[in-house]
């Protein structure tokens, strides 16, 4: 009895071992199909994706101008400008950053947390999206979003750049960091496409306007993490394994 148990412990062992091999390879050919799932995948949404060309550029006061070409093969939609603003104090060279601020709100002062906006950009017939093959000029006013509470996005308040500046020098902060990318969607509405656009400190003793900042007195921003068309050279490994958005699926940005 001793040694057919000992066989059946071995056989038993040697099936236990095989049915392990066999669910890894199971494993292994499902990662592969997925893999050639999403690729496919990709591909196929790649007929229909938008891709938006900066022709033109012009600010007038506090105003954006943006003449668009879409060079893709799909229509983007809700076309806008994404703000970003943060105060900060210049402390030995270096942008020391404040994230709360106070405002009067309803009687009372409140603390106040800088976020990001979207600005949408219409075209003459006020529609904010641009068809392939088309070239139009767009514009939106760009408005600043400080929001009311740490973690709640849905309440704040916009501002205009007169009111930022005001509400800087309320709060004796002198400069505000920002950066200006535009942003689109495509036609299922589930991927944002980013490119950016400036940049700059806002320097309320010596800009009026948003022209001021971004043209006539650009005092650059180069705190803050670099795209990659800024950056003359990488790893040849991290350029073989390096992705942009268009290179995933939705559900990495969830």
């Amino acid at each position: 009895m001793g040694i057919i148990e000992s066989f059946a412990t071995i056989a038993s062992s040697i099936a236990t071992f095989g049915v392990a091999l066999f669910t890894l390879y199971n494993v292994i050919n499902l990662r592969k199909q997925v893999h050639l799932l999403e690729k496919q995948t990709l591909l196929q949404r790649s007929t229909v994706y938008p891709f938006l060309e900066i022709q033109r550029m012009q600010i007038e006061k506090n105003k954006m101008f943006l003449t668009l070409e879409n060079v893709g093969k799909g229509i983007a939609v809700q076309i806008g400008l994404r703000v970003s603003v943060i105060p900060a104090k210049l402390a030995e060279n270096v942008w020391d950053f404040i994230t709360v601020l106070r405002d009067l709100r309803n009687g009372e002062i409140r603390k106040i947390y800088p976020s990001r906006s979207v600005v949408f950009l219409k075209d003459e017939s006020n529609h904010f999206r641009l068809h392939p093959g088309d070239k139009k000029q767009f514009s939106g006013a760009v408005y600043f979003y400080f929001k009311d509470q740490k973690k709640n996005w849905a309440s704040g308040k916009f501002y205009s750049f007169d009111e930022l500046i005001n509400l800087l020098n309320k709060n004796k902060i002198r400069f505000a960091a920002v950066t200006i990318s535009l942003v689109y969607k495509d036609i299922s509405e589930s991927i944002i496409e980013t490119e950016n656009i400036s940049s700059f400190v806002i320097d309320i003793m010596r800009h009026k306007s948003l022209e001021d900042a971004m043209q006539k007195e650009k005092i650059p921003f180069t705190q803050r993490a670099l795209s990659l068309e800024e950056i003359p050279c990488i790893e040849g490994e991290l350029y073989e394994e390096l992705k942009s958005r268009r290179g995933f699926l939705e559900e990495p940005f969830k």
